[in-house]
């Protein structure tokens, strides 16, 4: 399976999952160890942190580079295809326009 093969797939999980407006306003923020995946995986829903965190779960687990970006109010993930440095934010993983930054580059894993 290619690189964008590999991304395409964590993009259309992704997209499946909605996002949790009640929780984002309650205590319902996953600071756990692996609550994020649960929310997204499980409950099939998250606020955007959770989002971000299976994100670049996932992307570790099929040899991608990615990273996060962000604070307690919103986290946005970047993955890096093929060289290029695309950006996720919540459900919706854009494969479409690169997203190029040296800090967001110097901090891939």
């Amino acid at each position: 399976m290619s690189e964008r093969e590999r991304a395409q797939q964590i993009s259309q999980l992704l997209y499946e999952k909605p996002y949790d407006y009640e929780g984002k306003y309650t205590a319902n923020l996953h600071n756990e160890p692996y609550q994020e995946y649960y929310a997204i995986l499980i409950e099939n829903s998250g606020v955007c942190r959770d989002f971000a965190i299976t994100a670049c779960g996932l992307a570790k687990a099929m040899g991608l580079k990615s990273t996060t970006f962000g604070n307690i109010d919103h986290m946005n993930y970047f993955i890096e295809v093929d060289g290029i440095i695309y950006l996720g934010s919540n459900n919706l993983f854009n494969l479409i326009t690169a997203y190029e930054n040296n800090t967001i580059r110097m901090s891939l894993r």
